[in-house]
């Protein structure tokens, strides 16, 4: 019987500790066991792409995305940095042939109405993903908790990322579970209903007992039910990187690597078989 084709495991920088440099990291996850990463700026920063693209091809990695393009409703300075980091991480990713695409949070506005945030953002992100394009990449457009829909991103429901992927074709899906783990959607979207998904950021789910607001955690620590909500969209596109995203600098006194090697076994054993 033919065996299946190992899940894309993948894993963000994000889960890089501050006092680590990208190589030694990449070689932790390598020997953890991902097949690809989620790069960041600071990736970005710490050497040329040039020698992380050779970095990643003699460790045998892809690049699941690249961290984050859009926040269009900056102001003055802010501005026109955004708009130059949104061309430099495009660049990146063409430079990488990182494919599958680099992230993209639209931004948000307390100062104008939601629909004409949305209508705003919609056009800029049209702009944003021809230019992508025709860089031989793409963005992956990753819809916002409700709670933030007003400073960090308007697009909050996957039925209205259906909608943004039907008006930009060249637009694939980011589902990071964080943000999405309550839109009735979810397991819709997972199976292709919302539109191409090209990656998947997995983490477990807290709530703060201070703020009584939601957090990241380490797999298995919360109440999310991940596994099976990878399971679905592994079902009907086995391809799709499965990427770890938590933050190093949130895990307090713990061991952000030794995190990270214990949800990469975890992971492992996602189509099931372990690998």
């Amino acid at each position: 019987m033919q065996q299946p084709a190992p899940v894309n495991i993948s894993v963000s920088h994000y889960v890089c500790p501050s006092d680590m440099t990208l190589l030694t990291f990449l070689d932790q996850i390598v020997d953890a066991g991902f097949t690809s990463v989620g790069l960041t700026v600071r990736a970005l920063d710490e050497m040329p792409v040039s020698q992380i693209r050779q970095a990643l091809q003699v460790r045998g990695l892809g690049v699941s995305s690249v961290n984050t393009a859009g926040y269009f409703f900056e102001a003055n300075e802010a501005a026109t940095k955004q708009t130059a980091l949104n061309q430099r991480l495009l660049d990146a990713a063409a430079e990488l042939e990182a494919a599958n695409g680099v992230n993209l949070i639209v931004g948000s506005s307390a100062l104008l109405p939601l629909t004409q945030i949305r209508d705003q953002a919609l056009e800029q992100a049209g702009e944003l993903a021809a230019m992508a394009k025709a860089r031989g990449t793409r963005l992956l457009l990753e819809p916002m908790h409700p709670l933030q829909a007003r400073n960090k991103g308007c697009v909050n429901t996957l039925a209205q990322a259906a909608q943004w992927l039907t008006a930009i074709p060249e637009l694939a899906l980011n589902i990071d579970l964080f943000h999405s783990w309550w839109d009735p959607s979810l397991e819709a979207a997972l199976q292709g209903d919302c539109g191409q998904v090209a990656v998947v950021q997995i983490c477990d789910l807290l709530i703060d007992p201070k703020t009584n607001l939601p957090r990241r955690a380490p797999l298995n620590e919360g109440t999310l039910d991940w596994s099976s909500l990878v399971e679905t969209v592994l079902g009907v596109s086995p391809s799709v990187p499965i990427e770890l995203e938590w933050f190093a600098d949130q895990m307090h006194d713990r061991n952000a690597i030794a995190l990270m090697q214990n949800d990469a076994k975890l992971m492992r054993t996602l189509g099931g078989t372990m690998k």
